[in-house]
């Protein structure tokens, strides 16, 4: 489920299994599968599930901490200041 498809079913359980897959990923598989969670991180807090969308950026954070990565921390910081 890293697919930005998947990202549009703005579910809880997606959420963290997105994020995750995120993580484990390399080179382009990494960065599609961080653009679906930060999709995904979004849908949440628009449908009103602001702690699960805090949740999954503040996993994007911490799993994204090479500097190359900085693009997705500051995404996701983005969504925190928004919530």
């Amino acid at each position: 489920m890293t697919s930005p498809d998947a990202a549009k079913a703005a579910e809880a359980p997606n959420a963290i299994a997105t994020v995750k897959a995120a993580a484990k990923a390399k080179r382009w598989e990494k960065i599609r599968a961080n653009k679906a969670a930060l999709l995904l991180a979004e849908n949440l807090a628009a449908s009103g599930n602001k702690d699960k969308a805090r949740e999954a950026c503040n996993l994007l954070i911490n799993a994204n901490q090479e500097e190359d990565d900085s693009y997705v921390r500051e995404a996701a910081e983005r969504i925190i200041a928004g919530l």
